[in-house]
């Protein structure tokens, strides 16, 4: 028992807590998965079993690994409502960190993990004070990291403040471009233009991922420094590369989202150079496509939207699933490149009704397209070159 003494701290030695932590966990990382449930949402289907990444590792390590995990689910590019995986991940890093504070309250590390799971969830003021408190730390008094996210954080409402947080984290990481591409954004928001294009172009300087996002900045930085043709160039390097992109994976809907928003920033620089240049009909030219180009996109994010909508359906027990429906699936499926997901469709079908003829037509399709690439790939190969 922890002293009662009023003589006495009530808080327990870091050595006593650390001892009484690793019993703690030594339990929780060997108990099933199901003891995850009960920090999941009660609303939502329950997540995939599997092996738990925390599994017979220390408090330290785990720790670590939250760290990984959290990371991870910031920066993928999947769909949450389509990957019950990542949910997965949230939840058991949540109940893990929990039983850490629990035993080890001052934990400033975990509790900066708990700020961004709650981040994650869509909590940032609950997540404010855990990460400040973590800089404030010895624990968190070099991550620059924690500094860009308290950058995110504040550039909606406190733009300064987020200034000086990611001039912070570039101090400790001139090489990351995270948060300077953070701190163009904010120069945007206090409309500072010339520091905003200078610190985007620093950032795409740096950029090691390709991010299209950081060409837009650049565009929406000169547009308001009033250089049209060069906001122009910009606008359309993020649109190029959100379409090289969606070629790579096309089934990720959240890069289709991101191309609408380069495509609507493309037009606003156009449309400036069409009213400054009223001569000049390849601007002209240049908004109906952009027009036809984002029309053609609504209808493929659209596609997304309905095949969401059949397979959350598909959950309710109380859905008598028909053949048309499962057809319905596939077709939409195999619209948004998603062929491996539309034969599953096809092949479930096909066992409710084996002489479903668009069902069969449909599948000697995708299959037809799938070996021919399979032999394109294998001449490639022999030829020596890739795909």
């Amino acid at each position: 028992m922890w002293p009662t003494d009023s003589s006495q701290s009530i808080i327990p030695s870091r050595a006593v807590r650390t001892f009484a932590l690793n019993l703690v966990l030594a339990g929780l990382l060997a108990c099933p998965i199901s003891v995850f449930a009960q920090f999941d949402d009660p609303t939502s289907p329950p997540p995939p079993k599997g092996a738990s990444p925390y599994a017979g590792l220390s408090p330290e390590e785990a720790l670590d690994k939250a760290l990984e995990i959290v990371t991870g689910l910031e920066e993928s590019e999947r769909d949450p409502d389509e990957v019950q995986e990542e949910r997965k991940e949230y939840t058991e890093t949540l109940a893990i960190i929990d039983r850490i504070l629990e035993i080890d309250p001052l934990n400033k590390t975990a509790s900066y993990v708990k700020g961004r799971l709650h981040i994650l969830a869509g909590r940032p003021r609950s997540a404010l004070p855990m990460i400040e408190e973590y800089v404030n730390d010895p624990a968190g008094l070099n991550d620059w990291r924690a500094y860009k996210i308290l950058g995110d954080l504040y550039i909606s409402s406190f733009p300064k403040h987020a200034v000086s947080k990611y001039r912070q984290a570039i101090q400790l990481a001139e090489n990351e471009a995270e948060p300077v591409i953070g701190l163009a954004r904010a120069q945007l928001k206090l409309s500072n233009p010339k520091e905003a294009v200078e610190n985007a172009q620093n950032a795409i300087r740096l950029d090691k991922k390709g991010e299209s996002s950081y060409h837009a900045t650049l565009a929406e930085a000169l547009m308001m420094d009033k250089k049209f043709e060069d906001a122009a160039r910009a606008s359309e390097a993020a649109v190029k590369m959100s379409e090289e992109d969606i070629s790579r994976n096309p089934e990720i809907k959240s890069l289709l989202v991101d191309l609408q928003t380069n495509y609507d920033l493309r037009l606003q620089c156009v449309s400036q150079l069409a009213a400054l240049y009223p001569e000049r009909a390849d601007y002209v030219v240049q908004l109906a496509q952009i027009w036809q180009d984002k029309a053609d996109l609504e209808r493929v994010v659209a596609y997304h939207q309905a095949v969401l909508m059949i397979e959350r359906s598909k959950t309710n027990p109380q859905l008598k699933v028909s053949p048309e429906l499962l057809y319905e699936e596939a077709r939409l499926n195999r619209l948004v490149s998603r062929n491996d997901k539309a034969l599953i469709a096809l092949d479930e079908l096909l066992k409710l009704d084996p002489n479903f003829a668009p069902a069969i037509e449909l599948k000697k399709i995708i299959e037809a397209e799938r070996g021919g690439l399979t032999e394109l790939n294998t001449t490639a190969a022999a030829d020596g070159n890739g795909p």
